[in-house]
């Protein structure tokens, strides 16, 4: 372990005009996992701290992440992934359908499919429907498998 106690010309700056600047501790670690529990931990740690507020470990964690995959129905019925994911889109990203503008400016319209009612994440994406055809369609859920995964902790890297 290496530590070193440096002042940052910054850091001395705000001391003197009575702005602290914060704690910044770094974990270097190539076991993300190991990193993450010992962020916490020192979290944790400077929290008991007398005087020191706002303690942040710095493990963000990003949204899970739903992966859709077509099932043996969507094979069945020629839909392939390219397809079952235009047919998501407006569900999820919804569809630009235009523009407003207001002198030299523009906004881009997007109109999304309301979420089926009480319900959200992958249980509201299986109840999507989609088109099978020329006036046919179906639920997303009876289609495809749709598999939920935790997210995944951002990683953050210096000078580069």
């Amino acid at each position: 372990m290496a530590i070193e106690f440096g002042q940052l010309v910054e850091d001395v700056i705000g001391d003197l005009t009575s702005n602290p600047q914060p704690i910044e501790v770094r974990i270097f670690c190539e076991h993300r996992e190991l990193a993450q529990q010992k962020a916490r931990e020192c979290a944790a740690l400077l929290s008991r701290i007398r005087g020191v507020v706002d303690v942040k470990s710095g493990v963000v964690i990003s949204g899970p992440n739903v992966t859709i995959a077509p099932g043996p129905v969507a094979a069945r019925a020629g839909l392939d992934a390219a397809e079952l994911a235009r047919a998501v889109e407006p569900a999820v990203a919804g569809v630009e359908v235009g523009d407003i503008v207001r002198g030299a400016r523009a906004w881009s319209v997007r109109v999304t499919l309301p979420p089926p009612k009480g319900l959200s994440g992958a249980s509201a994406l299986a109840e999507t429907v989609v088109p099978l055809g020329p006036g046919l369609s179906t639920r997303l859920g009876d289609v495809a498998i749709l598999h939920t995964d935790p997210g995944e902790a951002e990683i953050a890297r210096d000078n580069l």
